[in-house]
């Protein structure tokens, strides 16, 4: 009679699993090495530091209508959308709504992406008045349906002397 053989299990369920499990483990830690790689490269690390920064440095040292303008480019906005336009006169700030940056999804009531518009507008307040400028706000001069959201009338003068000098040192802190 032949001898019977029998042949031993080749890989149990277990080993395959943790031979999966390293397998997974391995191309994860290989992705994540690779996002920090490329997020290194692309400045991601680098806080503060760059282009997008320029503004909060060259902020204190702006003056007159630039430096208004850049208090509302540098205020508070929801997740950063940044959205507004300004259309700037000697004399005189338009502050319009930039509807491609609204989030449908996240801000469906626009309550967000007003509150930003408003925090542009009191940020311009507080820096014309540091600098002594008295300002005029109209708001929706067109109606609310309109992407005018406010205007600001720039004024100086005689008896007009800087105010809030406090809050607007504060701007270019503001992170």
């Amino acid at each position: 009679m032949p001898e019977i053989r029998r042949s031993t299990p080749g890989i149990s369920r277990r080993s395959a699993l943790k031979w999966a499990g390293l397998g997974l483990g391995s191309v994860i830690v290989a992705g994540g090495v690779g996002a920090g790689i490329r997020g290194a490269t692309n400045g991601v690390f680098n806080v503060g530091v760059g282009d997008p920064y320029d503004l909060w440095r060259a902020w204190p040292d702006l003056t007159g209508i630039d430096r208004v303008v850049g208090a509302g480019a540098l205020a508070c906005n929801p997740h950063n959308t940044q959205p507004w336009r300004f259309e700037v006169n000697p004399r005189r700030i338009s502050l319009y709504s930039d509807s491609s940056r609204r989030m449908p999804y996240f801000d469906p009531y626009l309550r967000e992406h007003f509150a930003g518009l408003g925090a542009a507008i009191e940020s311009m307040v507080i820096a014309a008045r540091g600098i002594g400028m008295s300002v005029d706000v109209t708001t929706f001069p067109r109606g609310s349906a309109s992407e005018l959201v406010a205007i600001l009338d720039l004024s100086t003068g005689s008896g007009v002397t800087p105010a809030d000098t406090g809050l607007a040192e504060a701007i270019a802190r503001r992170h």
